[in-house]
């Protein structure tokens, strides 16, 4: 299935990259990549080709810094 992940942004950022990877670390999906406006937002992430299990999703949002959580895909 697709799942949201949502995030908010008070400002305009120029360098936004949201990527999901696996426990490996192997990166598994880009969500997001380049400029983002301020506000409210959700990336997409479509399961269908993608195992159960855990995984994570990072943001890097300029200057912001970086953010992650796990996510787990249950089918």
């Amino acid at each position: 299935g697709v799942a949201g992940v949502g995030y908010d942004l008070p400002v305009p950022v120029s360098s936004l990259q949201i990527e999901v990877f696996d426990v490996l670390g192997r990166r598994v999906a880009v969500l997001a990549s380049g400029v983002a406006d301020a506000g409210r937002h959700e990336a997409l992430l479509d399961g269908a080709r993608m195992a159960s299990g855990v995984y994570f999703v990072r943001m890097e949002a300029g200057p912001f810094g970086r953010f992650s959580r796990s996510v787990t895909l249950v089918r």
